[in-house]
């Protein structure tokens, strides 16, 4: 696991987002989530998660990340560095 304490950028952040989104579908019985879904979780807008997913974000808060984790049913760290760096 590469949980090291150096900063995760808000591209790969939104990246990470869009492609666990993208997946939700797999895991969870063919159901898809949308970003107007995952806002909605959150409690968020949805053009302020598209602009978190596009990187275009530079302070979204912890709270905020916490909560997109629960809404797509992963963990924080899953979020922040990405499926593969948690194997």
């Amino acid at each position: 696991m590469n949980t090291s304490s150096s900063a995760v950028s808000p591209q790969a952040i939104g990246e990470h987002i869009h492609a666990l989104r993208r997946r939700y579908h797999l895991t969870h019985g063919g159901n898809k989530l949308t970003q107007e879904g995952v806002a909605r979780k959150v409690g968020i807008s949805a053009e302020h998660l598209a602009r978190i997913e596009r990187g275009e974000v530079n302070n979204t808060g912890i709270l905020t990340l916490q909560l997109i984790a629960n809404a797509l049913d992963v963990s924080l760290p899953t979020l922040l560095y990405g499926e593969q760096q948690m194997s």
